[in-house]
Formats: structure tokens, sequence, C-alpha cells
């Protein structure tokens, strides 16, 4: 005769697990896992089928009053199936159990689509599939490409290093995940950064797993789930070495023959591809945008508007990463760059193009200062100095940007504005003022007259 009954199971730590158990015909059984657990499992009433009340179970009269609900609701499922000739399955056994523990209707297609998001890597492909067209809770848009493609990269490298071992779940992800995780990473030379985006993106993961109550596993929250940072020794041009920049005659340095900037294998670019590069740098500069902005600016993108009867003239952009719109004045500098393009921007060119000459760039500009890098190898981080042209990137123009602009006495919120941070902790942590800059920003204040 079908029938459902509640029993628990003993937990390894001594704990117990509620489950209901619906016997619905010979050798055959669905059991479900409640979320309700038992501090001590021998603190089951195995008689009433309830909790004891005792002082040790301090839920335990609300776990019983939920018991009780199951309970009528199982029954309601046995007398269809005796009755109605309801088919009995796991997923529809689940989804009514469900819609009782969490108060509100739980469909049988939610039931399924928690089972095949169980894994966490299955879940984390259905994440980057979802939010690359879907808007986010928090920014109510999707991801942009260049964020897919890390988070991409993280389920990637985590797909590698549970190579060979048992699939993995949710209640997978704890501590003891992050340690081990931390240390295939280490042993892999990822940089101390590049673990903490790993690390990030791991929790955003679980994060909204928990929240769309795919899990109840908590260990990503606890402190010592945490991402590891350093300070990396990022470079920023001053405005002289920029000036420097634009200054180098690029016919000269393309006549190198001698390998000192190019490598005798290595094609040379056309002189006005290498003269956009410099130019796309040198806006970066002068603006403060990202690449990925910078590349997509056009000449529609240059504004002119009249502010108390002066003309004005500024560079109008939706940044891609915010969403938000910024005017950035056009200084001088930028203004003499735009008319060599008769007050339009340069032809697009590659952003990784950009930076390979600039690097060469920089050294035909004597930008030679030797500068501090870390890098680890098998665990182990040393320290050695470079050129500091080698260290020129793209990204180094927008934190010359940021820098500059403070160090020439903007306040920081202003430049936040443009720059998109969102804290001035994270401003000051991006800027590379030296304690030079900024006593020559502060030598002159009325204060020390």
């Amino acid at each position: 005769m079908a029938n459902s009954k509640f029993t628990v199971k003993k937990n390894k730590s001594g704990t117990g697990t509620i489950k209901v158990i619906f016997n619905y015909g010979k050798h055959k059984k669905i059991e479900y896992y409640t979320p309700y657990k038992l501090i001590d499992f021998k603190n089951w009433d195995k008689g009433s089928s309830k909790v004891k009340l005792v002082p040790s179970e301090p839920e335990a009269l609300g776990i019983n009053g939920k018991l009780r609900l199951l309970e009528a609701e199982a029954d309601k499922i046995i007398s269809k199936h005796v009755n109605e000739d309801l088919e009995l399955t796991n997923d529809l056994v689940k989804s009514r159990m469900e819609s009782v523990i969490k108060n509100r209707d739980v469909s049988v297609n939610e039931i399924k689509t928690k089972e095949n998001n169980q894994d966490f890597l299955k879940y984390f492909e259905w994440f980057l599939n979802f939010y690359s067209t879907n808007p986010r809770p928090k920014t109510n848009k999707p991801y942009n490409k260049g964020t897919l493609k890390t988070l991409r990269n993280t389920k990637e490298l985590v797909e590698r290093f549970q190579k060979h071992k048992k699939r993995l779940c949710f209640d997978d992800v704890t501590l003891s995940f992050h340690h081990k995780l931390i240390d295939y990473m280490s042993g892999h030379d990822y940089s101390v950064n590049y673990k903490g985006t790993v690390i990030k993106n791991v929790k955003a993961i679980m994060n909204d797993a928990y929240e769309r109550d795919f899990h109840r596993n908590l260990d990503f929250k606890k402190s010592a789930f945490s991402k590891p940072t350093e300070e990396v020794e990022n470079v920023y041009l001053n405005e002289d070495e920029i000036e420097k920049i634009n200054q180098v005659d690029l016919e000269k340095l393309l006549e190198d023959n001698d390998g000192e900037y190019f490598k005798k294998e290595e094609v040379k670019p056309y002189l006005d591809y290498l003269e956009r590069c410099r130019d796309f740098f040198s806006i970066g500069c002068y603006t403060g945008l990202r690449v990925s902005d910078l590349l997509k600016l056009t000449k529609d993108n240059i504004k002119e508007f009249s502010v108390g009867g002066r003309k004005m003239k500024a560079i109008n952009v939706k940044t891609s990463k915010t969403s938000k719109l910024v005017e950035i004045p056009i200084k001088t500098a930028l203004q003499n760059i735009l008319d060599k393009y008769d007050g339009d921007m340069p032809k697009k060119v590659s952003d990784a193009k950009i930076n390979l000459y600039i690097k060469k760039i920089g050294k035909a500009a004597k930008l030679d200062e030797l500068v501090k890098v870390k890098s680890i190898k098998n665990g182990i981080t040393t320290e050695t100095s470079i050129p500091k042209y080698e260290k020129i990137t793209n990204h180094t123009a927008r934190r010359s940007f940021c820098t500059n602009a403070f160090n020439g006495g903007m306040q920081p919120v202003d430049i936040m504005t443009i720059s998109g941070h969102k804290t001035e902790k994270a401003f000051f942590t991006y800027i590379k003022s030296t304690s030079r800059d900024r006593f020559d920003k502060i030598k002159n204040h009325p204060f020390f007259q």
C-alpha cells in the first residue's frame, strides 16, 4: 500500500538530516531530503516522527510545524496517486515538497532546472550564457565582452583544476576547495592578483546560485574565502614623458636596421599606422578612457556647446563598462591631434598593436628609468628591475590621465566621474602619485606659506 513516512539520516558529524520516504509499490520508493537538520540525530523521536523538544534542539518546535505541513502535502500526493492514478516522479515529489517549504508554488520545470545545475561548472556555463544577453540585477545590463572573457577564463581554469576528479557540486566549494585552488594556481605561477580575480569570480557564481536557491552552502561568504591581492607595480607617464612620446621621430625609428627597435624578422608597420597607434595612446592620456571605448570614438563623439556664452568642446561618450555618459573637456594637446585628422578621430588600429608599438616608441623617447617588477615562479616571488618603456601598455594611458589630473589639482571626485572609480579608496590605489608628486602638489598651499 502506498504511504509516506519521515526518517532521519545520520551524518558523519553526528547531526541528522530529516527526509520523507514515499513508498508506492513493491521496490518503488522516492526519497526527499528536507533542509531541516538535527543538531544530534539521537534527538529524533521515531514513534511520533518528530524532533524531541529538548534544549539541545532549539529549532525543534518550528521544524515539527513544518513537518506536519509536509505530512499533509504528502498525504495529498499519495491520495491522488491511489485514487486518481497520479504518476509519482522525483520531480513531482520535490516540487510539491519545496512548494510547502518555500511557501510558494515551485514548478516541476524549476526542479528540473535545479537538478541540471547542481554541478557548479554546469551552472557557471548557464550563468555565462544567461548574462551575456540578460541584465544583471546590480547594474541592470548584461556583462560586456571583456568581463565575459574573464569569467570564461575562470571557468576553464577551474575545469583544469577539477580534471580527473569527481564533478564539482555547490557543496564542494568549501574553504578546503579555496585552499586547494589557491595552491593549484600558485603551482602554475599565476600572479597574486589573477588568483584574486579567479576567487572573486567563483564567489560571484556561488552567490548568484545561492540567491536563486540552488544551494545553501555559505562557505564562500566566510572571511577566509578571500581573494588574495597585492599592489602591482604599474607605471604612469607624467606630462613631460607624454610629450617625449609625441616628439619621437617615427620615420627615424622605422629606419632602424640594427635591431634596436624591430627584430630583423619583424614586419615593420607603415608610418601612418605607427603614428595612429601613438595618437590613440596620447588620446588615452588626455581623456582617461579605456582602450575599448577609445577605439570606438568617432567624430560624432566630439561635441561643441556654449556655457555662459563661452564656446566649449568635449568628448561625449557613454562608457561600455558603466554605461554612464561622460563629457571630457578637450585640452589643447588633444585638439592638436584631432586637427591632424581634420577634426576627426584617427582611423582605427588594433589595441594589441598599440601595446606592441608604444613600447618601441617609449624606448626611442628614452623612457628607460629602471622600475621594479615582481614575478612568481613555483610559488616564489622574485623582484627585478626593467626599463620603464617595457611596462608601458594601453592601460598606462588611462592611469597617466588619472594621476596627472590629480597631481594637477583636480578633485578626486571629478576625476572619478570620468574614470568610473566608485570609491576614493579604489581611486587612490589606482593612481601612481609619488611622495614627491604630492609634495609638489601641496607645497604652494596657503597652509605652508
